[in-house]
């Protein structure tokens, strides 16, 4: 992790010596950022991180609600098996999401509790997926077998047979 700004915030002077601009507003231990009265942000090195609170800092999931709700269904997987949302993530695991018809594979780097921009993301994980699994992405989906203009009313009793064999030849 890296630090920002110190338990208050501080500048080096033109004499090489510290000195302090304002003190922190928030100095409990268990935040995982601090803020000062200036707006800087202090970030805090974490032992352990929540699976789903580490999915949605790392922008796998847009809410952390959706990233605990895919640990509950089994999407979320680790060495095989199925991860509560409330596990530990460690260092150098790989992490398997399934999310939107496809399996992406991430390999942990480092901790991380608080949610970053996508850019600063990519130091905390790395894509491991196979090219073969993001060419389903490209592969354009199944088309309709036929098209019927919206607005052109309801079909005659002639284009609906027509219609229903088409539908059951396919």
């Amino acid at each position: 992790m890296f630090r920002l700004c110190g338990p208050s915030c501080s500048i080096i002077n033109a004499d090489g010596l510290m000195e302090q601009i304002h003190p922190v507003l928030n100095d409990s231990a268990s935040c995982a950022a601090r803020v000062c009265q200036a707006g800087c942000m202090q970030m805090l090195t974490t032992d352990s991180v929540r699976m789903d609170k580490w999915l949605w800092a790392v922008r796998i999931f847009k809410t952390r609600t959706l990233a605990s709700d895919a640990c509950r269904q089994g999407r979320v997987t680790v060495a095989g098996h199925p991860v509560k949302p409330s596990r530990d993530v460690r260092i150098n695991e790989v992490v398997v999401v399934k999310k939107d018809d496809l399996t992406r594979t991430y390999k942990v780097l480092q901790l991380l509790q608080q949610r970053v921009g996508a850019p600063a993301a990519r130091e905390y994980v790395e894509d491991q997926t196979p090219e073969s699994e993001l060419q389903k992405a490209r592969e354009p989906r199944l088309k309709p077998s036929f098209f019927r203009p919206k607005g052109s009313g309801r079909p005659t009793k002639k284009e609906r047979r027509a219609i229903n064999d088409i539908l059951e030849s396919s």
